[in-house]
């Protein structure tokens, strides 16, 4: 029998940092089963999910506590067993335009409001090829009940775009 653990981790980035959390999990008797690891803002910041005998978590958590001492904020938590549930309805979202303050807080109330979760989402600033202003992207990921009316969504978000002056493209239902 397995423990599912789900790590994050943020420290300054440098060369190795992955190969130094894959050597604490292979020494352990780990499984790195998913992750997502990036570098942001100069920092290194990623979250994986991995599978440890729950036998070997205090050799683990040894070792892990050596990362700490090179500038590494890890924090661990417990995984959860997946629920048996209906399947989900899969959106994507895709949102580019001139960037302003509030463009995501009002996006994603509207998704709250109607209980939509958001699975992933990637956003970021580059220069507008026309105007040379910063313009903002996102790229969202999206799970909703199987039986949610998206009509009142879009209708909201399109409400929205013209305020902020972004262009929402939708994939899916």
């Amino acid at each position: 029998m397995s423990n599912e653990l789900i790590l994050t981790v943020v420290g300054p980035d440098r060369p190795g940092i992955v190969a130094k959390i894959a050597a604490v999990v292979s020494e352990s008797g780990g499984n790195w089963l998913e992750s997502r690891l990036l570098r942001l803002g100069g920092q290194f910041s990623g979250a994986l999910r991995i599978e440890i005998d729950p036998a070997h978590i205090e050799v683990f958590q040894g070792h892990i506590n050596r990362l700490s001492d090179e500038h590494l904020i890890i924090n661990i938590s417990q995984g959860q067993e997946a629920k048996e549930s209906k399947p989900l309805k899969k959106s994507i979202m895709n949102l580019s335009g001139q960037d302003q303050k509030g463009i995501v807080k009002n996006v994603f109330e509207i998704f709250q409001k109607y209980g939509v979760n958001v699975e992933e989402l990637e956003t970021s600033i580059r220069g507008a090829p026309w105007s040379g202003h910063a313009l903002f992207e996102a790229k969202a990921t999206l799970s909703s009940a199987p039986d949610l009316d998206f009509s009142p969504i879009l209708e909201d978000l399109e409400s929205i775009s013209n305020d902020l002056l972004v262009d929402i493209d939708w994939i899916g239902p």
